[in-house]
């Protein structure tokens, strides 16, 4: 499992190099079609947020596994962290509404 995580790191971080390349161009008034920089950056911005959301959770996931036993079907699962997850599940149904 930390062989996995691990790689999955190592696909954020490929993955990401093109998108920061590209980013960093439009930033510098560079960018391909800058026409459609405006637009562009709506994609851009979700991978930028895709990638460090899967970074995040994999280094996580590894602090989690490391202290997992050698057979995973053993592994406890934290209560605090389940409780966290359903505090941050609750919070989505109120992103994008109005505060009143």
């Amino acid at each position: 499992m930390l062989a996995n995580l691990a790689a999955t790191l190592d696909w954020v971080r490929e993955q990401n190099e093109e998108n920061l390349a590209t980013a960093r161009a439009y930033f510098a008034a560079e960018g391909a079609f800058p026409e459609r920089a405006a637009i562009n950056h709506l994609g851009g911005r979700f991978l930028t947020d895709f990638y460090a959301m899967v970074a995040r959770w994999a280094e996580w996931a590894t602090g989690v596994v490391a202290d997992w036993p050698d057979d995973p079907g053993r592994a406890v699962a934290d209560p605090a962290a389940q409780e966290e997850a359903v505090r941050v599940a609750e919070s989505i149904a109120d992103i994008g509404r109005a505060k009143v």
